[in-house]
This record gives structure tokens, sequence and C-alpha cells, in this order.
């Protein structure tokens, strides 16, 4: 997580961002104490990858590639992460 700039007790908030849904990742997140900087890059990560689950699901029915589209939006929250990281 530093590599995004968050502490290590943020990946809670993340998992559950992307596995359940971002109402589970506020609420893990708000008891966390995190600065206001750490709070916008979780929110930047978790607007671009959340419910990955249900969204899977979703991507399916339409016949998308969902074994690409998962990582794929996972992995530009954390590179948007990084790039915002020093900005802030």
């Amino acid at each position: 997580m530093a590599f995004v700039g968050l502490p290590g007790k943020a990946a809670l908030a993340v998992v559950l961002g992307n596995l359940v849904n971002l109402y589970a990742a506020l609420g893990a997140a708000a008891g966390l104490g995190l600065t206001p900087k750490e709070m916008s890059l979780l929110g930047l990560m978790l607007l671009t990858s959340h419910s990955q689950i249900l969204e899977g699901a979703v991507i399916f029915r339409v016949r998308r590639a969902y074994v690409v589209l998962a990582p794929v939006r996972f992995l530009l929250g954390v590179l948007l992460a990084h790039w915002l990281h020093p900005l802030l």
C-alpha cells in the first residue's frame, strides 16, 4: 500500500470495496483515521475499481472478457493513485 501512499490498514477498505461494494469500503475507511490526502487516494482507487463480483456478473452477461477487465480496472486504480500520490 505504500506504493500508492496509503498505510497498510487501508487494504481492508480496498478489499471490501472490490469484493462487496463502495458502502462497505466507506464504512471501513471511516474508522481508520486516514488523512484527507489518503482518503482522496483511496477514493480514486475505489472509483476506478469497485464491486468486482457484481459488475463481473454483468460484464459476463454482456459477453465481455471479464478475466481481462477485472485486473485491468484494479491496476488502473493502483496506477492512478501512484501517479496522484506525489501531486497531493
